[in-house]
């Protein structure tokens, strides 16, 4: 009888470590997880803000003419959300799921080690459970993408209304002249006085 008392406890101990171990390393893979998905975000986002910033200063650098313009305006709200649109399809999709595989596991290791230690280790159910109650992540970031796309298709189309109702302005040219020599008549010490006229 004793015998067996000493192995079940030395059996819930290794279980208990086990079970600790792995739950140390599931919550640091999903801190890990989600922190890397608002890092390339970030980044993504600064991309994208950069392109709509100083892309079309460029772009009226460029000799286009007014209704390749009005495309160019149109368009290129939209292809600077591209970063944003490659991380979401890239980066967030797959990793959210990835984070969400790890979110179960750390709940079941929870359930597990309150039935080893009798202790309530609840922090990943909690957190669960009130995120359910809220619009989930996945959905807020899905309305915040469409919500930004929508507004990028405004600018330009705001944009283009602009540039197609704006009076036609003549382009300007610049004319280099390429001849070094100067202007003026030579004088005594070789020098060039100029011509008064």
């Amino acid at each position: 009888m004793g015998s067996s008392d000493t192995e079940e406890s030395t059996r819930r101990t290794a279980a208990t470590t086990t079970y600790l171990q792995e739950y140390q390393v599931c919550a640091n893979g999903y801190t890990h997880t989600y922190s890397t998905i608002w890092q390339v975000g970030s980044i993504a986002a600064a991309i994208a803000a950069g392109l709509l910033t100083f892309g079309p200063q460029k772009l009226t650098n460029l000799a286009i003419s007014p209704e390749n313009r009005i495309l160019t305006n149109f368009a290129f709200p939209i292809v600077a959300s591209l970063p944003l649109f490659v991380w979401l399809i890239a980066i967030f999709d797959p990793m959210d799921r990835y984070g969400k595989i790890k979110l179960q596991r750390l709940i079941q290791i929870e359930a597990e080690l309150a039935i080893l230690t009798e202790a309530q280790i609840c922090h990943f159910k909690v957190f669960d459970e009130q995120s359910l109650v809220w619009v989930g992540v996945r959905k807020r970031v899905l309305i915040t993408f469409m919500f930004l796309l929508m507004a990028d298709v405004l600018v330009g189309l705001a944009l283009a209304q602009t540039e197609a109702s704006a009076p036609p302005t003549a382009p300007t040219q610049t004319v280099w002249r390429a001849d070094p020599t100067p202007i003026g008549r030579p004088t005594s010490s070789g020098a060039h006085e100029l011509i008064q006229t």
